[in-house]
């Protein structure tokens, strides 16, 4: 048996949600892969962005997701929601109208949450830069520190 630390891998940062402690993720039902307490390496695009534990699952039918569940996952409305998650799938011949799928919230540590905003902020802009190194920033911000920043006039 393997002791590698499975991995939840995404192709994409919907709705910015890997820069919070706490996010979802739909994927198709999976009982023995997806267990609450169950701890996971976070990737974006192959890459560790961190570790994550999941807390909740909650299973549906594709038909039953609704506009909460749609907005918080991936910042888009029910239908274009629902419209994704087939382009998303569609190599796996599933029947949407049978198929369960998984809301999962998973929960990143606190200290390891700003550490990883720099690495996503990357991925997203190459050429982003939360403070400049003449601010004397020698670490990485906190969360607080980079909410202030951006709440500064340009």
């Amino acid at each position: 048996m393997s002791t590698k630390t499975p991995r939840i891998n995404y192709s994409h940062n919907w709705n910015n949600k890997l820069m919070c402690i706490a996010h979802t993720t739909i994927r198709p039902r999976n009982d023995e892969k997806f267990i609450v307490g169950r701890i996971f390496d976070i990737c974006l695009d192959g890459e560790v962005i961190g570790e994550g534990i999941i807390r909740t699952i909650v299973h549906f039918k594709l038909y039953q997701l609704n506009e909460t569940m749609a907005q918080i996952d991936t910042g888009y409305d029910r239908q274009t929601a629902i419209e994704m998650m087939k382009k998303v799938y569609a190599g796996c011949r599933y029947d949407y109208d049978t198929q369960d799928f998984s809301l999962i919230t998973i929960r990143m540590p606190d200290t390891r949450v700003p550490y990883c905003i720099p690495t996503l902020l990357k991925k997203t802009d190459p050429q982003a830069c939360l403070f400049p190194e003449s601010e004397g920033m020698s670490r990485h911000p906190s969360a607080h520190e980079i909410f202030e920043h951006n709440q500064q006039p340009a």
